[in-house]
């Protein structure tokens, strides 16, 4: 199962979307989080990076905020990759999608 995620710069194919974190797999990686609006679309609302993908979904400090942004279910995706793609990459879909799960 993919995740085809676009910028203006890329094209991305994030392992996703689960509706559980135990999808995801303890690597290095970005992960999204992401719900399903009416249109049946994924609307993304946390983008983020981590050396564990799956402890760092798991025990999230932004979880709640989360829930409250949710439509329909909350999804799960990841794109695995080492620390210095990881960190370009979490600023490129940011910037790109602006998600109102934490703002810097």
């Amino acid at each position: 199962m993919t995740l085809t995620v676009k910028t203006t710069k890329n094209e991305y194919a994030f392992e996703g979307p689960y509706t559980a974190v135990s999808g995801l797999s303890k690597s290095s990686g970005v992960y999204l989080i992401s719900t399903v609006t009416s249109s049946g679309k994924h609307d993304v609302i946390d983008v983020g990076e981590s050396a564990d993908v799956n402890d760092r979904v798991a025990h999230h400090d932004r979880s709640v905020e989360w829930q409250r942004h949710k439509q329909s279910g909350l999804y799960y995706s990841a794109y695995y990759c080492n620390e210095s793609s990881r960190m370009s990459l979490e600023i490129e879909l940011r910037t790109h999608f602006k998600p109102p799960c934490g703002k810097r």
